[in-house]
């Protein structure tokens, strides 16, 4: 049996991806060991273990963060929407708030619309 499923790089990489740093590498080695051994003792082929703890514990989870990241950074764009003195243009903006609400602008999630739209509710 292998003694590591995955490279050191890529378990720092994940452990980092995970914790913000690699100061937990050691527990998720064990964690990455453990899933490996117990796909290979129920009779998967090493190699394909390798790979499906590859994918999981450490593609999965750098994507992961990534995306989590750009969603992030994504959120940090969006700038509220002033309350204008005018009561047209006020009622304006809360027609396209609900339009929002019902998928039919540029909000893509719910976190974007409590953003954009905060200073309204």
């Amino acid at each position: 049996m292998m003694d590591y499923p995955v490279s050191e790089a890529s378990l720092v990489k994940a452990c980092t991806a995970l914790y913000g740093d690699d100061s937990k590498v050691d527990e998720y080695r064990q964690t990455v060991r453990g899933a490996f051994n117990q796909l290979v003792a129920t009779g998967m082929n090493e190699t394909v273990a390798r790979e499906v703890v590859q994918a999981q514990y450490i593609d999965e989870v750098v994507e992961g963060e990534r995306q989590r990241r750009a969603h992030e950074d994504r959120l940090a764009t969006i700038t509220p929407i002033p309350v204008p003195d005018d009561p047209d243009e006020y009622d304006a903006i809360l027609e396209q708030g609900m339009r929002e609400m019902n998928g039919d602008g540029e909000c893509e999630t719910e976190e974007e619309f409590q953003i954009r739209y905060k200073n309204f509710f």
